[in-house]
C-alpha cells in the first residue's frame, strides 16, 4: 500500500504525461460531511418530454455555472456504469483521487475524467410528498411530481384521487457537458428577440410608426426603398414625422415569425415584446429536452419574467455545490468504482483537510471539455 506522501510526489509527472501540463489553478470548496453530499447529489434534475417550468439561479454573479470534474465508469463489481467526481480534477489539485490513481495505473487517458457544469434549478411545478422506507426501515419522504389534469380537464393523477399531500417547489440541480452548457445558454440569450405570447417565434419589427400622431412612419414590406442604414436610424434615432412634424423615437410595430427551412412563416397573432430584464436567469422559463447521441439538447417553449411564490427562501439560493459537487471521500470513489482505496488513512483526512479549507466555488470558465453523453448523474431521472 503506497502512502499518500510518496504518491502525491509522483502526481506531477503523472499529470504532464496525460494532459501536457505541469499544474493548475487552485480549487475552491467547502466543507460538507458525505451522507450530506451523497443525498445532495441525488437531487438532480433533466429536461425531458414533458414541459417543466422552472428558473435557474446562477452559482454567482460572476459565473452562473460550477465547474467540476465527472466521470462515467464501468463497475465490475456490480456491472453498472457508476458517475465517479475527480478529486483533483485530473490530477490538476494536490489530493487523493482514484480516478486519476487509476487512470494513471492503468496508462489510460481515455479514463480521465470530463469537465462538467451545474446549476441550480428552482422547479415551479407541484409535488405529492410520499412516504418511503429504506432497505432498513428508516421512514424518509420523496417528492413525486404531480400529473395533474388530462387535455380535457380531468384529474390525471392518482396520487390527487388518494389526497396525497403536496407542497408547491423543488430544489434541483442540472448537470451538463460543455456542449450542452452552450445549447443552453443560446436558448437563455435569444429570449429578448422571441414572441413572449407563443415563447416559439422570433419576434421582428415590420413597421414604425409616430408616437405623436400614432400614423405610420415606415413600413419594410411596402418601403422598396428603405436601406439598412435607415432602418439603424428608425431603431436608434429621433426622427421627424413626415405627416405631423414632431420629432420623436419612432415605435416599433412587431409580428411574430417562425423559421421554416431558410425562410420564415406567421406565427402566433399576438405578437408580444418581452419586458426587459437584468441577465437572462431572471425569467421563468418552460422547458423541454431531447436526448440527441451527444448531448441533451434544451429548448424554452415558454418564458415570462420572475414572479414571487410562497417558497422557502433557501430555494431561491444557489446550491451549495463545493459541499457536494467538489469531491468524493476515497470510499465513496471505491465504492462507485468497485476497485481497492490503494492508499493509507492519512490520505482520507488530506482530502477533507483540503476542501475544508476552501470556499469560493469552482469557476466554469475554465478549460471547456467534449461533449459528454452522460452528463446527467447519480441515478434514474425523475
Amino acid at each position: 500500500m503506497p502512502s499518500w506522501e510518496e504518491y502525491r510526489k509522483q502526481q506531477k509527472d503523472l499529470r504532464a504525461k496525460f494532459t501536457g501540463s505541469g499544474g493548475g489553478k487552485g480549487f475552491k470548496g467547502t466543507k460538507g460531511s458525505a451522507p450530506q453530499a451523497w443525498m445532495l447529489r441525488a437531487k438532480y434534475f433533466a429536461p425531458g418530454e414533458r414541459p417543466t417550468r422552472v428558473r435557474l439561479i446562477p452559482t454567482s454573479p460572476q459565473d452562473p455555472f460550477h465547474l467540476y470534474y465527472n466521470k462515467w465508469w464501468e463497475n465490475k463489481v456490480t456491472n453498472k456504469r457508476a458517475p465517479v467526481i475527480s478529486n483533483s480534477r485530473n490530477g490538476e489539485l494536490e489530493v487523493p483521487d482514484l480516478v486519476f490513481y487509476y487512470a494513471s495505473a492503468q496508462d489510460n487517458p481515455q479514463l480521465l475524467a470530463v469537465p462538467t457544469y451545474a446549476i441550480t434549478v428552482l422547479i415551479l411545478e407541484t409535488f405529492h410528498k410520499v412516504e418511503r422506507r429504506s432497505a432498513k426501515n428508516t421512514a424518509y419522504f420523496d417528492f413525486v411530481r404531480c400529473a395533474g389534469l388530462d387535455r380535457y380537464g380531468k384529474v390525471a393523477c392518482d396520487m390527487c384521487r388518494q389526497n396525497v399531500e403536496t407542497v408547491f417547489g423543488q430544489q434541483r440541480y442540472w448537470s451538463m457537458s460543455n456542449m450542452s452548457k452552450d445549447e443552453l445558454m443560446d436558448e437563455l440569450n435569444g429570449l429578448t428577440h422571441r414572441c413572449a405570447n407563443c415563447g416559439v417565434g422570433e419576434l421582428q419589427t415590420y413597421a414604425y410608426e409616430c408616437a405623436k400622431c400614432g400614423k405610420e412612419i415606415a413600413n419594410r414590406y411596402n418601403d422598396t426603398e428603405l436601406t439598412d442604414g435607415d432602418v439603424a436610424v428608425l431603431d436608434n434615432e429621433a426622427v421627424e414625422c413626415q405627416h405631423c412634424g414632431e420629432t420623436t423615437p419612432a415605435r416599433k410595430l412587431y409580428e411574430c415569425m417562425t423559421r421554416v427551412g431558410t425562410g420564415y412563416k406567421e406565427g402566433c397573432s399576438k405578437p408580444t415584446k418581452a419586458p426587459a430584464t437584468a441577465t437572462p436567469f431572471d425569467y421563468d422559463i418552460t422547458l423541454v429536452g431531447e436526448k440527441t447521441a451527444n448531448i441533451t439538447k434544451p429548448t424554452i417553449t415558454a418564458f415570462a419574467p420572475a414572479r414571487t411564490y410562497e417558497i422557502p427562501g433557501y430555494m431561491l439560493q444557489p446550491m451549495p455545490f463545493t459541499s457536494f459537487l467538489s469531491y468524493m471521500t476515497l470510499e465513496e470513489q471505491s465504492r462507485a468504482l468497485g476497485l481497492p482505496n490503494p492508499f493509507d488513512s492519512a490520505a482520507e483526512k488530506a482530502l477533507t483537510d483540503y476542501f475544508a479549507s476552501k470556499s469560493a466555488p469552482t469557476p466554469s470558465a475554465a478549460s471547456a471539455g467534449e461533449a459528454d453523453p452522460d452528463s446527467i448523474p447519480w441515478g434514474n431521472k425523475k
